[in-house]
């Protein structure tokens, strides 16, 4: 009986290991300290972010989601994130392309140079599942709107930088992320697209162009 309960506790021990080295292996978490790997995060570029917040947030509740962000994205690709604009804004709760519609608006008049807009909201987004926490636009992948924590954020600036495909089986960028890590194929994309100019429209697969802009919206 002991026997058998030894064997038991091994094999539960091995497969437990498995599922462990499994889940280690499907992001880029346990590289993060190999210096080849750091090296390739260089040289660092500083994502501007312009950010706007609606009536439940002040700039001090979003400074720390931010902060934990930049300091995920650094780590795993050199980009940091730097709030040069913040201001409030009324996006009201309608359709998700209305909403970007008027983000992109409020950027067009905003007086310092911002890479990437991010609303930060309070509301669940109109006709979209529940568990949706975010979206961001697919004329440029530059407008964002938030309702979520900083595995959200890093989710969203990711499709910013991911732009042959929306979602993947592994890492921050599922779905719905469990985590802020991002898994090996998601990071090469995003290195090969880190200097990539955000006044450019890119070039999307057309199963992807769901939330476009007003102006690429009335040509189609």
């Amino acid at each position: 009986m002991k026997r058998l309960l030894r064997q038991k506790t091994v094999l539960l021990g091995f497969i437990g290991m498995v599922i462990i080295t499994g889940c280690a292996g499907t992001t880029v978490k346990s590289q993060l300290n190999i210096l080849a790997f750091q090296e390739e995060n260089l040289p660092l570029r500083t994502l501007r972010l312009g950010v706007f917040l609606d009536s439940t947030y002040s700039g001090e509740d979003v400074v720390p989601l931010v902060d934990e962000a930049s300091t995920a994205l650094e780590e795993q690709l050199g980009i940091h994130l730097e709030v040069v604009y913040n201001r409030p804004i009324n996006l009201e709760k309608r359709e998700c392309n209305l909403m970007l519609d008027k983000l992109h608006s409020f950027v067009l008049h905003v007086p310092d140079s911002v890479d990437v807009a991010v609303a930060f909201v309070s509301f669940k987004f109109p006709g979209s599942l529940f568990m949706w926490k975010g979206v961001i636009d697919d004329s440029y992948r530059r407008y964002i709107i938030l309702r979520g924590s900083t595995k959200e954020l890093v989710h969203e600036i990711g499709h910013c930088f991911i732009l042959s495909h929306s979602h993947s089986s592994n890492g921050v960028m599922k779905s719905t992320p469990s985590t802020t890590y991002f898994s090996p194929a998601d990071r090469e994309e995003i290195l090969k697209n880190k200097w990539r100019n955000f006044n450019e429209k890119p070039d999307l697969d057309e199963r992807d162009k769901i939330n476009l802009l007003k102006e690429d919206r009335e040509l189609k």
